[in-house]
This record gives C-alpha cells, sequence and structure tokens, in this order.
C-alpha cells in the first residue's frame, strides 16, 4: 500500500508533463496556424503576381511579334532602299558625266567666246583707230593748235617722215621698231611758224600701257629728230579710269577722248 502514493505521485508528475506538453503544442499549433495564414495569404498574392506576369508576358508576345512583323517590313523597306540607292547611284554617276561633258563643252564655247570677243575687240579697235586718224588732223588743230597739220605715220605704214627717223643713227634697231608701231604721228607748225609733232596711241580704253607707249616713242622721235622739234605724246580714245588720267598727268601724256559713238567717229 505505501507503493500507491508514489504511484500516485508519478501519475500527477506525468499529468503535469503531459498538460505542459499539451500547452506547448497547443501554441506551436497556434503558430503554425498563423504561419499557414501568412503562407495562404502569400500564395494568393504570387498568384495575383504570376496572373500578372501571365498577362504581361501575353503583351510582350504581341509586342514582339508585331516588332517581328515590323522588323520585316523593315527589312523590305531596306531592301528597296539599297536597290534604289543603287539606282541613283548610277543616275550620278550618269549625271556627272554629262556634266563633265557639260562643263568641258562651256569651256570650250568659253574659250571660243574670249577668242570671238579679242577679235571684235580687235576690229572696233581697228575701225576706231581707223575713224581717229580721219579727223586726228582736226583734232590737232582744234585742240594741240596745230597749224597745217597732217598724218605723217600711221602703225607699220611708214611715211618719208618717219622713215627717215626710223633710219636715224641717234636710237638704236629696238628703238626704231617701237617707234614704227606708233598709232599715228600728226606733223604741223606752231603758230610763230616753228615744226611740231604729235605721236598718238590710239584706244577705246585708254590703258597706263598706251600712257607709257606714247610718252616712250614720243622721246624716241624726239631723239630721232635733226631739227629737235618739240613731240608732244597724246593718247586717243573714249574712255579711261581716274588712275591713267592720273599716269598720263605724271608722263606729261595729253589725253583727247573722242567718244566710240560719235557720230564723228
Amino acid at each position: 500500500m505505501r507503493q500507491l502514493p508514489a504511484a500516485y505521485q508519478r501519475l500527477a508528475e506525468s499529468q503535469t508533463e503531459m498538460q505542459e506538453a499539451i500547452s506547448r503544442l497547443t501554441a506551436e499549433m497556434a503558430e503554425l496556424r498563423e504561419i499557414v495564414a501568412r503562407l495562404a495569404k502569400e500564395v494568393a498574392e504570387l498568384k495575383e503576381i504570376v496572373a500578372r506576369l501571365s498577362t504581361e508576358m501575353a503583351e510582350l508576345r504581341e509586342i514582339v511579334a508585331r516588332l517581328t512583323a515590323e522588323m520585316a517590313e523593315l527589312r523590305e523597306i531596306v531592301t528597296r532602299l539599297s536597290a534604289e540607292v543603287a539606282e541613283l547611284r548610277e543616275i550620278v554617276t550618269r549625271l556627272v558625266e554629262t556634266v563633265s561633258h557639260i562643263v568641258a563643252r562651256q569651256d570650250r564655247m568659253e574659250r571660243r567666246a574670249a577668242v570671238t570677243a579679242g577679235h571684235l575687240a580687235r576690229i572696233a579697235g581697228s575701225q576706231y583707230e581707223q575713224a581717229i586718224a580721219a579727223i586726228a588732223p582736226r583734232i590737232a588743230r582744234e585742240e594741240l593748235n596745230f597749224i597745217a597739220p597732217a598724218i605723217t605715220h600711221r602703225a607699220w605704214q611708214t611715211g618719208a617722215f618717219v622713215a627717215d627717223a626710223v633710219n636715224s643713227p641717234s636710237i638704236t634697231t629696238r628703238q626704231a621698231a617701237d617707234l614704227n608701231r606708233a598709232d599715228l604721228v600728226i606733223s604741223g607748225r606752231t603758230p610763230d611758224n616753228q615744226p611740231i609733232h604729235a605721236l598718238a596711241e590710239v584706244s577705246i580704253t585708254i590703258h597706263e600701257g598706251d600712257i607709257q607707249r606714247a610718252h616712250r616713242r614720243a622721246q624716241i622721235l624726239r631723239a630721232a629728230l635733226d631739227d629737235q622739234a618739240p613731240v608732244i605724246p597724246v593718247a586717243f580714245g573714249d574712255h579711261l579710269d581716274t588712275e591713267v588720267e592720273a599716269a598720263a598727268r605724271v608722263m606729261g601724256v595729253q589725253v583727247l577722248i573722242v567718244p566710240a559713238e560719235d557720230d564723228e567717229v
């Protein structure tokens, strides 16, 4: 009988342990329920995410499909453009060749025009010189105060007067050839009956070279004359620049303007 209390005591202790275990299990079950609830919530959220991702994937598939179709169209466009560019290159090549031919033809035409213009200028200059020669004595009488003026030389048509000067030992052969190229020599007398000459260069547009030639050839003629008569350097023309006019004043060349369109010329 003494063993019963001990047995009761062990049962009581076992019961206590079981109650504690049950309490722990109850608490763990409560925690598990919370965990399961959280997991269920997370699973639901994951399902929503998966659903959204599925939708987005479907949209992406549609986008990719559209982009694929557009890429195919772009490839076709690039192919067409490549063909058109090749055609344009051929056209540009032909145009370049055509332009080269046109430029070459234009160059030839410009050269011909320049030659023609040169011929026309020489013709106009020759006509102007002839017109000046026709009225030069009158101009010498009115503008230079010559008495009984007459043309004694025209370029390369040497009269007796300039022929004697050209053969003068006072000038060199080169100077003689230079003098022989003078456009006009007008000879006359001064109001006090002394001999006087005018050596003239004739040009529609008077350039500085005309002034220089008139000055140089007048000096040659003066050196070649036995009577040492004065020689006036003259430049006939339709017009000249201010700088040329200034050069004429410096070199003592008298400029006589005779308009080319004048009825008398």
